[in-house]
């Protein structure tokens, strides 16, 4: 960086002062930041990113704030080595030309940073990515237990619910694998028992039954939705739920509304207007998918990859009631 780039960068630093309400803000929402890291931020977003002060106030730039929020944590629990030397150089709110020299001090030791921070946000990816399988995990088991009878063998040994309503009928004589066969009322009656204990749970079971199935899931589904969608129908007791589903006219339909009401599709994205096309066309096909172009079923799998993409968001939303109807359930089992 030459002497004409640093006066720039200084200049940049210092000449608005909406940058330091922008900081303000954002420290309300990230505590660890301080101020001037706050202002760092702020001035990265708005020149480098072209980011509006509204945008960052509307929360548009929360995402890369909350990453650089969780950097911030990975650093603070680290233990500095005692030979580093600690740079600090307060950004003022008012204008205030900071040395070039300890500019040049700080871009030096940011270089020599680099690859370490890249290291230790790794490494905090792996350990939240193995965190996050963890919980998956135990939601997708207590959903299973939900599902189970009282005194069940399922509750004790933790079934989920399509592998408490399969069964094999054979081998595959190509390579042996095994063909398994669905018991779609079981399935159905359990996703409608579990929506009895919480019919908020509908979305996170119903997720869970289709990806829980190794084979044959679209036309499986289908069936299985259609007798869970005719029990509301006629239960008053599910009649939000009803109302919903009866804009549906098939399993497909239903996954397509429910990934775009996630967020899950942009409406600017020329896919969004065709696989809704695509679905229309599969609604009325007698074999369904297998009659689809291949074009089709590209987009079709493409909604399922996003449909796929929910389940941290579905189980973060609620795995904590599902956790907590799974423990009455195995209390119950027990004889509480």
């Amino acid at each position: 960086m030459n002497e004409q780039e640093i006066d720039n960068a200084i200049n940049m630093v210092n000449r608005n002062s909406i940058y330091v309400k922008l900081a303000g803000f954002i420290m309300d929402k990230f505590p660890l930041f301080t101020r001037e890291e706050a202002m760092k931020h702020i001035k990265y977003l708005i020149e480098e990113k072209n980011y509006k002060p509204k945008d960052i106030l509307d929360g548009l730039a929360d995402t890369y704030l909350e990453r650089k929020s969780i950097m911030k944590e990975i650093e603070m629990s680290c233990v500095s080595k005692s030979s580093e030397d600690k740079i600090e150089i307060p950004l003022k709110t008012t204008k205030q030309k900071v040395g070039k020299e300890e500019i040049k001090r700080l871009l030096k030791l940011i270089g020599g940073l680099t690859l370490t921070v890249g290291l230790l946000i790794s490494a905090h990816k792996v350990v939240r990515d193995i965190n996050t399988r963890d919980f998956n995990k135990e939601v997708d088991t207590d959903i299973g237990v939900l599902a189970s009878e009282t005194n069940s063998v399922f509750t004790e040994n933790k079934g989920n619910i399509i592998e408490q309503n399969s069964f094999e009928v054979g081998r595959n004589s190509l390579n042996g694998e095994k063909i398994i066969a669905y018991d779609n009322h079981g399935i159905a009656n359990d996703i409608i028992n579990i929506c009895i204990k919480d019919i908020n749970l509908f979305d996170v079971v119903m997720y869970n039954t289709y990806f829980n199935m190794p084979t044959e899931r679209l036309v499986n589904f289908e069936e299985v939705f259609a007798i869970v969608k005719n029990h509301f129908a006629q239960d008053e007791a599910f009649a939000p739920l009803n109302e919903r589903l009866s804009t549906c006219k098939n399993a497909l339909t239903y996954i397509y509304k429910f990934v775009k009401a996630q967020g899950g599709y942009n409406k600017g994205e020329e896919i969004y207007y065709k696989v809704g096309y695509d679905i229309e066309v599969y609604s009325n096909l007698s074999n369904g998918y297998n009659g689809l172009t291949s074009e089709s079923q590209k987009r079709i799998d493409d909604l399922i990859s996003r449909y796929q993409k929910l389940q941290n968001q579905l189980y973060r939303d609620y795995g904590k009631k599902i956790e907590e109807l799974a423990t009455i359930q195995r209390g119950a089992n027990n004889g509480y």
